[in-house]
């Protein structure tokens, strides 16, 4: 199995379910899995600074990252993984900076998204990530055959959400940020969202046990593209 290089710390909550998500998958797929059946995995928490905010920060992060992606490449990572949906605005400086393959979670949820033959989604994330359409230029790459509509929050749902990525950082996420998230996504399905991409890795952390199907866990989609991968016999 080939190891995997987790850039990690934006923020350190979502990393954390991320790796319980890559050990999940094991005892899910192996009943009798021992330690040999588990991946290797190199995770590196950085220090980041805030990214919701600050322009400046994003221009400080991808050269945190690229730096930290390079040190994981050396110290022996088959490849390499992001659990943060902002910075896969970078993927370029990344596919040309890295020595070692870098799996997108925003092209692995694209791939999702067109196998399920979905024409309308909503995506919640930063403001960086909505404000730039990743999501939808991904997807109008990956899907060639029919025409996705993408929707985005109101402006005062925009706002909600940043709140509640900035409360799953700090671990101190309550009942409200929960049963707000779900009002945000009741709103965006009643504007006609077949899916609704949570294209932030903390937002999943707000979710109940069972999510509703219609709502898209990007950190679960990672986990679940990053073992196949690690687990393929071939790059």
């Amino acid at each position: 199995m080939k190891t995997i290089g987790i850039i990690g710390g934006m923020g350190p909550q979502a990393t954390l379910r991320l790796y319980e998500l890559l050990i999940r998958r094991v005892t899910t797929t192996r009943p009798n899995a021992a330690n040999a059946d588990f991946p290797h995995l190199l995770i590196s928490n950085l220090p980041v600074p805030d990214l919701i905010t600050s322009k400046r920060s994003e221009k400080i992060t991808v050269s945190m990252v690229i730096r930290e992606g390079r040190r994981l490449c050396d110290a022996g990572a088959d490849f390499l993984i992001l659990p943060c949906n902002t910075m896969h605005l970078y993927m370029r400086d990344y596919l040309a900076a890295f020595r070692c393959p870098f799996v997108s979670m925003v092209e692995l949820v694209a791939r999702r998204i067109d196998s399920e033959g979905v024409r309308k989604v909503a995506v919640l994330g930063t403001p960086t990530t909505t404000r730039n359409d990743m999501y939808g230029r991904a997807l109008d790459r990956t899907i060639k055959n029919r025409k996705i509509k993408v929707l985005y929050p109101s402006k005062r749902d925009q706002e909600s959400t940043v709140g509640m990525i900035d409360a799953c950082i700090a671990g101190k996420v309550t009942r409200a940020h929960r049963a707000g998230l779900m009002e945000i996504v009741q709103r965006l399905r009643k504007r006609g969202a077949q899916r609704v991409i949570l294209a932030c890795t903390e937002l999943p952390l707000l979710l109940p046990k069972r999510p509703p199907p219609h709502v898209l866990d990007t950190l679960a989609v990672l986990a679940e593209g990053a073992y196949a991968y690690a687990a393929a016999d071939v790059a």
